[in-house]
């Protein structure tokens, strides 16, 4: 079943998806070329989806173990 979106909603959401990504690369002091906003946009990524797994883990080892996983994954980016 596909879900029905009210008219303009994906255009709404990436534009705030931009803004969020904005507002990171200004926190984080990166650059605004290319690489820079690629990498905030991965990072930013990296801890949504890293919330949502720690949302749906069924133990404080789980989540740890989600939260010492994408730590790894950000560092490693940012070397």
């Amino acid at each position: 079943m596909r879900e029905t979106l009210p008219p303009g909603f994906e255009v709404l959401r990436r534009e705030r998806g931009r803004e969020w990504v904005r507002q990171n690369s200004v926190l984080l002091g990166t650059s605004e070329d290319t690489l820079g906003r690629l990498t905030v946009a991965v990072i930013t990524d990296i801890i949504t989806v890293a919330g949502h797994e720690v949302a749906l883990s069924a133990t404080k080892k789980e989540a740890d173990d989600v939260v010492e996983a994408a730590a790894v994954l950000v560092a490693r980016l940012v070397r």
